[in-house]
């Protein structure tokens, strides 16, 4: 909410590399300004790729000078992920290459690319991500059925119903929290479902 003191908490947990994904705290900070130069510089070349990945996206909001110099940078990183964030941050942002190059990882033969980028794009291109993602609804990776259904579910919710359901009554329990969460997050319309999973044994699905 911007509140000065836990801004700075979180500047310094950043502060000192500690080998974890801390990309939401990264963004959170972004939000708020919060992320110095100093910081950048920092995180910009931190060991864990989920964390450059989220500088990467907050330095393409950036006015400091230093960004360009970094976006070059990390725009060349080994890791993929960093340079598809680079990418997907610069289509959110309207850069015309950025969204280009989005529009192509929407075509992608591997799931999760497409599914990536599809969640980055759902708000500016949302006709074209939930079109990317609808046959990835029947995918045997049931995480990639799931967010696939919170895609579609925004605009045909017979559609992702079925598969979020099927996934509730999975034998597996990470599969049965994610059908959860999918269905709290994005049908909150269903009632009678949702009474149901209060009900249910596993305690993070009760929680979702």
């Amino acid at each position: 909410s911007g509140d000065s003191n836990p801004i700075k908490a979180v500047q310094t947990l950043l502060g000192t590399p500690t080998g974890r994904d801390m990309s939401a705290e990264i963004t959170a900070l972004a939000e708020h300004g919060g992320l110095t130069p100093a910081l950048l510089q920092s995180l910009a070349t931190d060991r864990v790729p989920m964390n450059r990945a989220a500088v990467a996206g907050a330095l393409v909001r950036s006015k400091d000078a230093a960004a360009a110099q970094l976006l070059d940078a990390l725009n060349q990183d080994q890791d993929f992920m960093v340079r598809m964030s680079l990418v997907l941050a610069r289509a959110q942002a309207g850069d015309e290459r950025g969204l280009a190059d989005a529009k192509a990882m929407l075509t992608s033969q591997v799931p999760d690319i497409r599914l990536t980028a599809a969640e980055a794009l759902v708000a500016t291109m949302p006709r074209e991500s939930e079109q990317a993602v609808r046959p990835l609804l029947a995918d045997r990776d049931g995480i990639n059925r799931f967010r696939a259904a919170a895609i579609v579910g925004r605009f045909d919710p017979a559609a992702a119903l079925p598969v979020i359901t099927e996934g509730l009554t999975d034998q597996n329990r990470l599969i049965q929290q994610q059908a959860a969460r999918t269905l709290a997050q994005t049908l909150p319309a269903e009632t009678r479902q949702l009474r149901q999973l209060l009900r249910h044994p596993d305690r993070l699905v009760v929680a979702h």
